[in-house]
């Protein structure tokens, strides 16, 4: 799980500095960090998809979904939408952090 956990934090570090460049009108940056965030997602679901059970099956889903909202959010340049969607990466992460500390118990 730690992986994922750390794969997140760098989604969420990409979508903070997206916003900003959004407020700050800076196109470029904006562009790089949606795609940093999207490399991440995709490396994410990747490893997601090499293993089986229905927990891989579920972080794929997310990860779609994830890519989906990203790129919808920086089609508009929509600053809500990329706080909206890191606050859901926060969520799953929270959420793996309860299932990763109920398998170790």
């Amino acid at each position: 799980m730690t992986w994922i956990v750390r794969g997140l934090r760098g989604i969420q570090t990409f979508l903070r500095r997206a916003a900003l460049a959004i407020e700050e009108g800076d196109r470029t940056k904006k562009l790089q960090m949606i795609e940093k965030a999207n490399q991440l997602i995709m490396q994410l679901d990747a490893l997601a998809r090499s293993a089986e059970g229905p927990l891989s099956e579920k972080l794929s889903a997310a990860y779609a979904g994830l890519h989906v909202r990203i790129v919808n959010a920086n089609a508009s340049n929509d600053a809500p939408a990329i706080a909206s969607i890191l606050s859901e990466t926060q969520e799953l992460e929270g959420q793996l952090r309860t299932i990763s500390g109920k398998e170790a118990a």
